[in-house]
């Protein structure tokens, strides 16, 4: 026997998007998927050319929409979790980039495919150049132009004085799923309208939201942010992280969410900070240089999560073994309990 489930969030119309259907086979005896989506970060390319405008490593981008087409239960979501592009210089250079990205995604397999996308910031995006980085005055509005469209139409949004500069911070459920979107370099100044600090984040709206998705214990809470909170062994409270990274987490462990989802850094984690509980899972390797201390174990790919009927969550890295191989094969996988997990990655 076949039943159709549907995953939505109660207020959500049956029609948009986020209404995804899941077929279960309610006779078999083995656990079923119910819900699925995929998730990456740090595609672009070193450096801008008149040829490639989007500066995405396209071969790398294409084998991943390749790779997740090819999947036996097809994601329903798609994060893509910032450093789309090279920017990091002005907004107009920013606008060249993201508006070439745009039409370059829009003729892939997976958005033909109708898999819902959500884009998600880095520091490639929000700021600029500078000795330490910068926030880019004007690049919320340049983000807003082209990549609004990759924001779930029902949506909670940070309210107040500073909802227009935290407007890509946002959450969102899917049945009894609740996906935090976090900015960590929201554009902010300095005394006198002076150049601000990168790392921010809307600490107080995001941790009331990890506490109210949380309250019902049955629902199963991921975060997406671009930078990590914890990056190879430690808490990451400079460029690699954000300032207020250990206070994240606790939040989260307090919380009994399931996982922090990040990129920045240019390779894939998974580790258990507290070594029980949450979870801080990078998956930065969609396509940018690999970090120089990461190349010996350094993989192209991207990850995906599912979720099973028996509530059972499944992380999976796919990967390609060498750059140049066209098919990616499983790198990593792991139940995601909270206990400590029995399959740590090395």
């Amino acid at each position: 026997m076949l039943l159709l489930v549907v995953l939505a969030a109660c207020d959500t119309p049956a029609s948009s998007p986020a209404a995804n259907a899941v077929l279960i086979n309610t006779g078999a005896t083995q656990d079923s998927i119910v819900y699925s989506f995929a998730y990456v970060g740090c595609n672009r390319v070193d450096q801008f050319s008149s040829d490639n405008p989007s500066t995405i490593n396209k071969p790398i981008f294409d084998k991943i929409c390749a790779d997740v087409m090819q999947q036996p239960q097809r994601p329903n979501l798609f994060f893509f979790l910032g450093d789309l592009v090279l920017g990091e210089k002005d907004t107009k250079m920013l606008n060249t980039e993201l508006q070439a990205w745009v039409n370059y995604y829009q003729k892939s397999a997976i958005a033909k495919a109708g898999i819902e996308m959500v884009a998600v910031p880095g520091n490639h995006e929000m700021l600029h150049h500078h000795n330490p980085e910068r926030p880019l005055n004007g690049a919320t509005e340049v983000w807003l132009k082209y990549m609004s469209p990759f924001m779930p139409a029902i949506r909670d949004t940070v309210p107040g004085d500073s909802a227009y500069l935290n407007k890509m911070t946002f959450a969102f459920k899917r049945g009894q799923l609740g996906f935090i979107v976090m900015n960590t370099d929201t554009y902010n100044e300095g005394p006198g309208g002076t150049d601000g600090t990168e790392g921010k984040i809307a600490q107080d709206w995001v941790f009331a939201k990890i506490a109210d998705y949380c309250a019902d214990t049955s629902r199963k809470v991921f975060v997406f942010s671009h930078k990590p909170a914890y990056a190879s062994g430690s808490f990451q409270f400079g460029h690699s992280g954000f300032p207020l990274s250990a206070t994240f987490f606790n939040t989260l462990t307090q919380h009994q969410g399931v996982a922090l989802l990040s990129a920045h850094v240019h390779n894939y984690q998974r580790a258990q900070p507290s070594g029980s509980g949450p979870y801080q899972i990078i998956a930065g390797n969609g396509g940018s240089p690999p970090d120089n201390s990461y190349v010996s174990r350094f993989f192209y790919g991207y990850s995906i999560i599912n979720i099973y009927k028996s509530g059972k969550i499944v992380q999976i890295a796919r990967g390609l073994k060498q750059e140049n191989d066209q098919t990616m094969v499983t790198m990593d996988s792991t139940v995601l309990s909270r206990t400590p997990n029995a399959n740590p990655y090395r």
